[in-house]
């Protein structure tokens, strides 16, 4: 009977072989697909939590097999660790190849534009030297006019180029503007409420304080976006020269000139030019040799 009493229970076994089952199958299966970070290490601490139960309801098989499951889950967690670090690696070299190209061609066709305009000005000296000389004349006009063609499309590739960087800059300012304004607009949204009894005129100098502190914000966000819109604006000018302007073109055309003569915009104003522009450059075939 004492031998019996000091057995291991029978339904202990049975369920610590079924947990173990469940995680030595993950286990297992993910030697051969690694998961990602933090799976592993999820049932690996939920292995060694349940352990302390089994562990002396257990014989020695059992207590070995929790043990070997714990060493396998932690090798696959570290596994997944070192596969993520690789990707992670890999992408953000990806990442810095691209951005060494557009650098590349970025100063490449500034040379090209560079170029072209001081073979523009040799051009037009030699115009004025040629004065009475009508065929010299006609063959440097011609030389001229496709050198400024030229110009332009090299300046086209070239704010094509900068494109990925600028609209890269304007979601970053995109995404700050809003951190920046949600506080407020919840404190407007949320005064009222938590101040049910406050008078009309309490009410109102609570909002107008919210309101300056908020245009304050918009004013600063508004100067240091300058240089970033400014570029943008120029990348937006180049991409719509020869067409008509709609009326979405215009009433984003003015949030542009809002930045630049300072008048503070707001960050609902600073996402619609961003999309707009995501959606203007999209449209575009790209760069062209």
């Amino acid at each position: 009977m004492a031998q019996d009493a000091n057995a291991p229970s029978r339904t202990w076994k049975v369920i610590s072989w079924l947990v173990l089952f469940v995680f030595l199958s993950l286990g297992i299966y993910w030697l051969f697909r690694t998961p990602n970070v933090g799976k592993g290490g999820l049932f690996l601490a939920m292995g060694a939590t349940l352990m302390p139960l089994f562990w002396e309801k257990v014989g020695r098989a059992g207590r070995m097999s929790w043990i070997a499951m714990l060493f396998l889950l932690l090798f696959v967690e570290s596994r997944a660790i070192d596969k993520a670090s690789a990707e992670s690696a890999r992408a953000e070299q990806e990442t810095r190849n691209i951005a060494n190209q557009q650098l590349t061609n970025i100063s490449f066709l500034r040379f090209q534009i560079t170029t072209a305009r001081a073979q523009l000005d040799r051009i037009e000296l030699a115009q004025k030297a040629a004065r009475g000389n009508q065929q010299k004349l006609d063959s440097l006009s011609a030389e001229k006019a496709a050198l400024q063609e030229q110009i332009s499309s090299a300046n086209r590739n070239l704010f094509l180029s900068m494109a990925p960087l600028i609209l890269k800059e304007m979601e970053a300012w995109s995404a700050k503007w809003n951190r920046d304004d949600s506080p407020y607009d919840n404190q407007r949204k949320l005064w009222p409420m938590n101040h049910p009894n406050a008078t009309e005129q309490e009410r109102d100098a609570a909002l107008k304080v919210i309101f300056d502190q908020r245009a304050s914000m918009n004013a600063q966000n508004t100067t240091d976006v300058l240089l970033t819109m400014a570029t943008a604006d120029q990348l937006r000018q180049e991409l719509l020269r020869g067409f008509e302007m709609t009326p979405d073109d215009i009433k984003i055309a003015s949030i542009f000139a809002d930045v630049l003569q300072g008048t503070p915009i707001d960050w609902n104003q600073m996402r619609r030019a961003t999309a707009y522009m995501e959606t203007l450059v999209k449209k575009q075939p790209g760069p062209t040799n």
